[in-house]
């Protein structure tokens, strides 16, 4: 009995204080704001994370194939090649430049185009308040014009030479006739009594100018 007295008293005693219990409940709420603390990494950010490895990766492997080519000898200078890739494209714009400024030539025989040749050309084009000279010889070997493909024509018979750009006048000669002189009338001329193949020089001239094509004509009675 004195025994049972002695606990009761014990625990009467003890029950004021908080004393911690061997089992507490989770805190979930807890749990929770520690997870905002420490949020798991989204799909959207694995997907980037990825990527960026994949592209380190393939970047890695394309260093790696290069450095093989450099000791293999088989490597083209890029340097090289990008200087090669801008020439052309300097060529592509001056060549569009030149089509720009050289004025074009139809011949005309019974109403229908005739071959003509681009002989030479020269003019001035003011670019940026300054004077750029545009000139090329392209044949200067009229004998091999000869050769070509010509107009038959018969003595008499009009040809009409139309110019892109009009000129301020267009001359007609004949180059292997010691350039002799034809006359030229709105652009037109009538084929002179001979007979045979001969070149003629059409040129077309400009205040800032000139063109000349070549025309060849069979000229038959």
């Amino acid at each position: 009995m004195k025994k049972i007295l002695l606990i009761i008293m014990i625990v009467s005693l003890l029950i004021p204080f908080k004393i911690p219990m061997a089992y507490k409940e989770f805190d979930y709420s807890r749990t929770s704001e520690n997870d905002e603390d420490f949020p798991y990494p989204k799909l959207d950010d694995l997907m980037k994370e990825l990527k960026e490895k994949r592209k380190q990766i393939e970047q890695q492997r394309l260093e790696e194939i290069k450095a093989k080519k450099i000791e293999q000898g088989e490597l083209i200078d890029e340097s090289a090649e990008e200087n090669n890739d801008d020439k052309k494209n300097h060529e592509k714009v001056e060549k569009n430049k030149e089509q720009e400024v050289i004025p074009s030539l139809i011949v005309r025989l019974r109403g229908k185009h005739s071959e003509k040749y681009l002989c030479s050309y020269s003019f001035i084009e003011v670019e940026n308040n300054s004077e750029k000279i545009i000139a090329k010889d392209i044949i200067t070997d009229y004998e091999k014009l000869l050769k070509k493909s010509s107009l038959k024509v018969r003595a008499n018979e009009n040809i009409n030479f139309e110019f892109s750009t009009v000129p301020k006048n267009v001359t007609v000669s004949i180059w292997n006739l010691d350039n002799k002189a034809l006359t030229v009338k709105r652009g037109c001329i009538k084929v002179p009594d001979l007979e045979g193949k001969y070149v003629l020089i059409v040129k077309g001239n400009y205040k800032n100018g000139f063109v000349k094509y070549a025309v060849v004509v069979d000229i038959r009675k």
